[in-house]
């Protein structure tokens, strides 16, 4: 199993988090449990696929998200959400990313 943990100061969210590699083989034993480090280190405009079991990884393409802003403002905030997952359609991996507007309510 794969654990995520991070520590909880506001000013370094996104940028602290660990990964952990469990077994429950053998029953489950705290001093079992290892640290494990990302292939890339972390950035803002960087989505990695990766496989710790296979040790490998991909850096997927930068893809701009545009939305519309009022007259007021120039940037408007927006909330990422990503998934993953197989299309057994098009027997493929698909990466999904929802961009939700954080002005209104939805």
């Amino acid at each position: 199993m794969l654990a995520i943990g991070r520590d909880c100061e506001w000013k370094d969210v996104g940028r602290d988090f660990r990964f952990y590699a469990i077994s429950f083989d053998l029953g489950f034993k705290i001093s079992d449990v290892q640290e494990i480090k990302p292939p890339v280190p972390y950035a803002y405009e960087k989505i990695v696929l990766w496989n710790p079991s296979a040790l490998s990884h991909r850096i997927l393409p930068f893809t701009p998200v545009e939305i519309e802003a009022s007259q007021d403002t120039k940037y408007r905030p927006y909330i990422l959400s990503y998934g993953f997952g197989y299309d057994n359609v098009m027997d493929d991996y698909k990466v999904v990313r929802l961009v939700f507007d954080d002005e209104n309510e939805w």
